[in-house]
């Protein structure tokens, strides 16, 4: 993965073979060296549809549509909701978005769905330091792995048998 600050004030970042532009934004979670570290196994094809959950800045959605796949960038925070719609333009493809959690009320399957979720176990005393916006970004729960039990509680409704999820686990996992 490389990135390189271009004169519109854009990074670009190479991920699923291709490379993305994104423009920050304070208020959204940038792409992490895990995020970047992820985005080398990521696989969507032409024709596919895809959901990016907990999309951030779009990156892996605007790189999933440049691939020609039919894509849903779906994440809690509307800032970051808002940075996916413009750094889908400056990429010139079209991205669907959605406010809400994992997969906001859909009730469709999905040939692929991305999940890069919050993992960071932070204690109390640090929770009351950051703003919702940082919470919902990195906060995992006492194990970290709360975001990715819930999910995993929810994604075959939205599965066929064809279906790929891909989940990166960063952290501590509680899994039976």
């Amino acid at each position: 993965m490389t990135s390189s600050l271009l004169s519109t004030g854009a990074q670009t970042y190479s991920v699923l073979g291709k490379t993305v532009q994104l423009r920050r934004d304070h208020r959204v979670f940038s792409p992490s060296s895990h995020g970047l570290s992820f985005g080398r196994i990521l696989r969507v094809q032409p024709g596919e549809t895809c959901a990016d959950i907990g999309c951030g800045s779009g990156i892996f959605a605007i790189a999933a549509a440049m691939n020609g796949a039919a894509v849903t960038a779906i994440d809690p925070n509307e800032h970051a909701l808002r940075m996916t719609r413009k750094n889908a333009e400056l990429n010139d493809v079209s991205v669907q978005t959605r406010q809400g959690y994992f997969f906001a009320g859909l009730r469709r399957q999905f040939d692929v769905i991305i999940a890069n979720l919050p993992q960071d176990i932070v204690p109390p005393d640090g929770l009351k330091r950051l703003t919702d916006e940082q919470q919902l970004a990195i906060a995992g729960g006492p194990y970290g792995d709360d975001a990715i039990r819930d999910l995993l509680s929810v994604a075959l409704d939205h599965m066929h048998e064809c279906s790929r999820l891909y989940v990166p686990v960063y952290t501590g996992a509680r899994y039976a």
